[in-house]
């Protein structure tokens, strides 16, 4: 007597022995084998079974649903009737496979339903041996991967135009950076002879004023270059020992009089020396830009800054008692084109924090924003003093 481990409703007509279960000795066997056929028929995925000549001897409801193929249509028909013209070698690639005892996993292909529609499949193919162990037909799970693919190439189309959006916007920041430079530094060399050719303080006033806003582009247009210099890769650290101190002191005294003109002062308070190998340049464009943010926010009161040195990190704090920055956009405004403020009065490109995230993370160091009970901000970057000779090694 042949026992088959698969079994499933609508089976051929020629295969009368696969009635017969595994379970076949058992005294249960007919419960055991109506509940095994329930499951195979409530299955969403298409399960078939078929010999090792590729006939098919079952069928359940929902390879008739996938398929559209009735099990009396079906059912003694070979399995290549569901398979593309340049799929029919799937047939015997497969059953080759499984009269080597072999198991078939996820195999992804296409089939195709009785209205001739293709649709892409999933399959998972197991040998059915009889009760003597010999590999006598097949069993097939198929299962419909048609939402999965259209969801792939709508990503992929996605992912293709984001990176193409990005290539453009890139290209179209260095351009325009490059393309700035150049009339902004005849502008400029326009208002330095004017001013020596003015006499009145109102007409030295104007055109001091039009110098300021000249400042303004040129540091905007710097900033465009930054990021498009980042986005390509070419951003690179030139690291050497400095002293963190001094810049801290450089940067306050060379801001001190936009910070007078916004009626706010600078206070430092920093060590006489912190010693450390990192890109001067670099950290004295951090300190530029968070210092810049913290006048332009800060009401019109004093901004702190300090220096201090724990486990091996050199900080720096930058207060402000401005409005502050909420809970919810405290990691946002480091984002790139991301501002803490919509209002437009303040202006700017929301380039500032990213740039300064980008210089601090590539030293191997961290910057956040945190809310003093007082109110107001408080912008705190570190880097690491112990690990400054493997980057200065590392940048070689």
């Amino acid at each position: 007597m042949n026992r088959i481990s698969f079994a499933a409703p609508h089976r051929a007509r020629p295969f009368v022995h696969s009635r017969r279960r595994t379970l076949a000795h058992r005294e249960d066997e007919p419960t055991d084998a109506r509940r095994f056929e329930a499951i195979v028929e409530s299955s969403d995925d298409a399960i078939i079974s078929k010999n090792l000549e590729g006939t098919i001897t079952s069928w359940n409801a929902a390879a008739e649903r996938m398929f559209g193929y009735k099990a009396e249509e079906i059912v003694g028909q070979s399995i290549s009737v569901l398979m593309p013209e340049e799929r029919h070698e799937d047939m015997e690639a497969i059953l080759g496979r499984i009269r080597r005892g072999e198991r078939v996993e996820h195999y992804e292909t296409v089939r195709v339903s009785k209205e001739g529609r293709r649709i892409p499949v999933s399959l998972s193919v197991s040998p059915v041996k009889d009760s003597q162990g010999r590999i006598i037909g097949a069993a097939k799970i198929a299962r419909d991967i048609s939402g999965r693919r259209e969801a792939e190439v709508e990503r992929e189309r996605l992912l293709r135009e984001a990176h193409q959006g990005i290539q453009l916007r890139d290209i179209f920041l260095s351009v325009a950076g490059h393309e700035l430079r150049t009339p902004l530094h005849a502008l400029r060399l326009q208002l330095y002879n004017l001013q020596r050719s003015l006499t009145t303080p109102p007409q030295q006033a104007l055109a001091s004023k039009a110098e300021k806003e000249v400042d303004r582009i040129s540091e905007l247009t710097d900033r465009l270059l930054d990021v498009a210099r980042m986005a390509a890769g070419g951003f690179t650290l030139d690291p050497k020992p400095m002293d963190l101190a001094e810049v801290v002191r450089a940067v306050a005294a060379r801001m001190q009089e936009e910070a007078s003109r916004a009626g706010s002062t600078l206070e430092v308070e920093a060590p006489a020396a912190l010693e450390g190998v990192w890109d001067a340049r670099a950290v004295d464009q951090v300190l530029t830009n968070l210092l810049s943010n913290a006048i332009k926010f800060g009401s019109g009161r004093p901004v702190r800054v300090r220096v201090e040195t724990e486990r091996g990190m050199a900080r720096v704090r930058v207060r402000d008692y401005g409005p502050g920055v909420t809970p919810a956009d405290r990691e946002r405004v480091f984002e790139r084109f991301e501002r803490g403020f919509s209002d437009s009065s303040y202006g700017g490109l929301g380039l500032g924090l990213w740039i300064a995230k980008q210089i601090v993370t590539a030293h191997g160091g961290r910057i956040r924003v945190e809310g003093p009970g007082d109110g107001g901000a408080e912008f705190v970057f570190e880097l690491p003093t112990e690990a400054g000779e493997r980057l200065a090694s590392s940048a070689r």
